[in-house]
């Protein structure tokens, strides 16, 4: 055993409340899943902690996890096997394909197609794509996230593809990066 899941297993077995929340209504889970290992929430559900779907707010807690480690992904099949969904989407219907595609980060996104996402699906409130949020990212600079783009247009992403404004992730791309 690992000096994180002795020290975890010394804390829950001498009543450690696992169902406590933060000031800002953060449950433990959300905390164990702001680091992209999945040791933390592996071992705080074997020891009980029952995981809810949502991280605070009404994001769901695969979103939560892949917007704190800025595209992390070992955790997300952890997260699937235990049932969360990846479809679930936050209010405006920002999902974790979003997230990972807006970070870049290839290996989230690959993950969470693998797991049936559909490449095209739209936010409800701005209509942005998976490619939109690739193409609007603050990455600096754009072409580190080559890889997330080639990958994104092989499995089918819509270039044609309008946002709610009526603008293409080639007008998202101009207009953060040139």
């Amino acid at each position: 055993m690992d000096a994180l899941a002795e020290n975890l297993s010394l804390l829950v077995e001498d009543g450690a409340d696992l169902s406590v929340r933060d000031r800002y209504g953060l449950p433990l889970y959300a905390a164990a899943l702001r680091v992209d290992d999945e040791r933390p929430f592996t071992m705080l559900v074997r020891h009980g902690l029952k995981a809810g779907a949502y991280a605070n707010h009404g994001m769901p807690l695969l979103l939560w996890h892949v917007l704190t480690t800025k595209g992390g992904t070992s955790c997300v099949d952890s997260l699937v096997g235990l049932g969360f969904s990846v479809h679930a989407a936050n209010k405006d219907g920002y999902t974790a394909r979003h997230a990972a595609a807006s970070f870049g980060e290839p290996r989230s996104i690959g993950r969470l197609l693998h797991r049936g996402l559909p490449i095209n699906q739209p936010t409800r409130k701005n209509r942005m794509t998976p490619l939109h949020a690739l193409c609007a990212s603050f990455a600096d600079p754009p072409l580190t996230a080559l890889d997330a783009l080639e990958l994104l247009l092989r499995k089918g992403a819509d270039v044609h593809a309008r946002d709610a404004l009526g603008r293409t992730p080639l007008h998202d791309l101009c207009m953060c990066h040139c």
